[in-house]
């Protein structure tokens, strides 16, 4: 019996010990791990930021590339007809689109189905101004009608992508 309680008197302060810095231990691992994630996500957002901003103003300048006054001077010639243009400029709104379509990586799923919907109005509107403008009708005057409808309208989508993409840069910033 004696020796039994020579075991335990020595045993039971050391498994006391041996708790205490096994406790201890890994309070420590645990801290130094959260500390080496903040270190790893800190240098992560130093890469990445710019890479985000960058797709940010990419997504802005498509915006003004694929609004339908800057597209009408761009693309429009005086030998074109409506539908020509209608055409030319369907062709460059996918192309400026499909141009920046890997920024979508970048930006939220909310903020690229924006732009997509924007991308998707201002097409719905070249084709809606088209239908109601008469066959054998010059460039010219669709392009007026065009801007005849954007005055009437007011808000465009493009408009709205605009702003959704300024709202997601200053909640980054």
């Amino acid at each position: 019996m004696t020796a039994v309680l020579e075991i335990l008197k020595y045993t039971i302060p050391a498994f006391i010990v041996f708790l205490t810095v096994y406790l201890m231990l890994r309070q420590y691992f645990k801290s130094e791990e959260k500390s080496q994630i903040f270190d790893f996500k800190a240098g992560h957002r130093k890469i990445t930021l710019p890479l985000r901003l960058q797709a940010y103003e990419r997504l802005a300048v498509l915006c003004e590339r694929i609004s339908l006054p800057n597209l009408i001077l761009r693309i429009r010639t005086n030998s074109m007809t409506a539908s020509d243009l209608q055409i030319a400029l369907q062709i460059a709104i996918q192309q400026e689109f499909e141009h920046n379509v890997a920024q979508q990586i970048y930006v939220s799923p909310e903020l690229w189905q924006i732009l997509n919907l924007a991308k998707n109005d201002t097409i719905n509107m070249i084709n809606h101004v088209a239908s109601e403008t008469p066959k054998g009708t010059s460039g010219l005057e669709y392009s007026r009608a065009i801007f005849k409808f954007l005055n009437e309208r007011g808000v465009t989508g493009l408009d709205k992508a605009r702003i959704a993409i300024n709202k997601e840069v200053s909640n980054i910033l």
